[in-house]
């Protein structure tokens, strides 16, 4: 009798627009879309690569925030997201840089690339983080999702999930960035 294999986790990522992003003057939001996701899952971990040129320094201070959601109003891109939006939050982010040379911001990756991800975590503030690993999972709380919207039972097919960069505006300039990366790695639920 055939059986029929599905993927145990999916891995989706989104590149951001880099000058779009939150830059060290003006407070902004970025909003990455991931689309074709499972309708409904559980996300194990989501993580922000970011690239550039130079190495990050660990007096990189500034205070910014990341949320996973099911609606973004203006879907993707610079300031998208409304006030209705936080209805359909799902998870809630610190996101620090201020100890990037722990996460290997100081160490070469090629040529003159430096390159730091940091993995987003719900109970763990990245910028206390001095060194070992993160886990977006760290306190065992999978990160559930529905975007099937109003469907109740199984929901086949797929969804978008959207991931929020909020910066503060007040400290680091993402857009000085060579490439910014959202990942999430995502198990399918029926």
């Amino acid at each position: 009798m055939p059986r029929a294999i599905k993927a145990s986790r999916i891995q989706f990522s989104s590149a951001a627009t880099v000058s779009d992003l939150p830059d060290a003057s003006t407070a902004s939001t970025y909003t990455w879309a991931f689309t074709n996701v499972p309708t409904r899952g559980i996300v194990h971990r989501a993580v922000i690569m970011l690239v550039d040129g130079q190495n990050f320094t660990a007096n990189t201070a500034h205070e910014d925030a990341c949320y996973l959601h099911t609606s973004s109003n203006g879907g993707a891109g610079k300031d998208q997201t409304a006030a209705s939006d936080a209805t359909g939050i799902v998870a809630q982010f610190p996101f620090s840089l201020h100890n990037a040379d722990h996460m290997g911001g100081t160490n070469l990756f090629a040529g003159s690339t430096y390159v730091v991800g940091v993995v987003l975590s719900q109970n763990q503030c990245n910028r206390i983080v001095t060194q070992g690993n993160v886990d977006a999972l760290a306190d065992q709380s999978p990160i559930m999702y529905d975007a099937s919207g109003t469907t109740l039972g199984p929901a086949n097919g797929t969804g978008t999930l959207y991931l929020t960069l909020s910066g503060d505006g007040s400290a680091f300039d993402f857009t000085v960035m060579t490439s910014v990366t959202a990942i999430l790695d995502i198990e399918p639920l029926p």
